[in-house]
């Protein structure tokens, strides 16, 4: 397949930019804990999301969440903030290209686009030795100064056990 065909830029473009994504989220920062991979991939596939929305359109950004979701309709993960191993992912594949980015974009909505950013570039500025649940909320905490918001989205989407139900709501609601 040629990667500049327009007939296959919906597969390459989206996937260059998860790629691309990885300078920031793997090589800037590396992520070194049961989460790390997580973090990795499930931040690089949401700036993937981002840039596929800005660039290619709202259409097929909906299209590629609306396979996440698709792809998510018999898996139960295991929210973030109850992950102590990475094995506890259950589906790798599943966790961190389809639920991560999934709770990402729901925080994203909660939070808004701004804050997001912020969050992102907190997360690549904050010098740490492990990069795990509590450096994750951490940076959260900081980004919004606000207790109750930072409560709000780790009751709904860290630590919940229905975090995917609840992403999936907040996503597709208006």
């Amino acid at each position: 397949k040629n990667i500049v065909d327009p007939k296959h830029q919906n597969f390459w473009r989206p996937y260059i930019a998860h790629e691309l994504g990885h300078y920031y989220f793997g090589t800037l920062k590396v992520f070194s804990s049961e989460l790390g991979d997580m973090m990795s991939e499930g931040f690089a596939e949401l700036l993937s999301l981002q840039l596929t929305k800005g660039i290619m359109g709202e259409e097929l950004y909906k299209q590629k969440i609306d396979e996440k979701i698709e792809h998510l309709k018999k898996f139960s993960p295991k929210p973030f903030g109850k992950i102590k191993s990475d094995t506890e992912y259950e589906n790798r594949q599943l966790y961190v290209y389809d639920y991560a980015p999934l709770i990402f974009t729901a925080i994203k909505k909660e939070i808004g686009e701004e804050k997001m950013w912020k969050w992102l570039i907190t997360i690549l500025e904050t010098e740490t030795t492990f990069t795990n649940y509590d450096f994750l909320i951490s940076t959260l905490k900081t980004t919004l100064n606000d207790k109750k918001l930072t409560e709000l989205i780790e009751k709904q989407y860290l630590t919940n056990d229905n975090s995917l139900k609840n992403a999936i709501e907040k996503i597709t609601t208006e």
